[in-house]
């Protein structure tokens, strides 16, 4: 038989059902891509209809980066927190779990730079597919 320390959980069946029981979400990655290097848009035969931006980052933020806006005045007024998709007019779009806002770049804090995956929180034992509940 294998010992254990004393105050291991495994000493005391109590202490390990505490310990299983107390493990109620579990970080999940989803894969967001690190952008494209296309620096035009084409139509639909193929010709290019748009020159894209350059540069992939405006004003100090990228596409992907989680950050934290705080929204002093307006209808979106409040703290926000998400994803950013950046433009170069400096009016970048966040994507939070209550929906999608515009918010300007002097409003956000960057909490995370963009590494290609968007994380979240999820109940455990919970099936889930891109981040929605599958049923059974």
């Amino acid at each position: 038989m294998r010992k254990t320390l004393p105050g291991h959980p495994l000493e005391d069946p109590e202490k390990l059902f505490a310990l299983i029981a107390g493990a109620v979400a579990a970080r999940s990655a989803e894969a967001t891509g690190r952008g494209s290097y296309a620096r035009t848009t084409p139509d639909r035969f193929g010709f290019p209809r748009l020159r894209r931006s350059r540069v992939k980052r405006h004003f100090g933020f990228a596409t992907g980066d989680l950050v934290r806006a705080v929204v002093p005045l307006g209808k979106w007024a409040g703290v926000w927190t998400g994803r950013v998709s950046v433009r170069a007019t400096g009016r970048h779009s966040l994507t939070a779990t209550e929906g999608r806002i515009d918010v300007s770049h002097r409003n956000l804090r960057l909490l995370q730079r963009a590494d290609g995956y968007g994380y979240a929180f999820r109940p455990e034992g919970a099936r889930q597919h891109l981040g929605k509940p599958v049923e059974p």
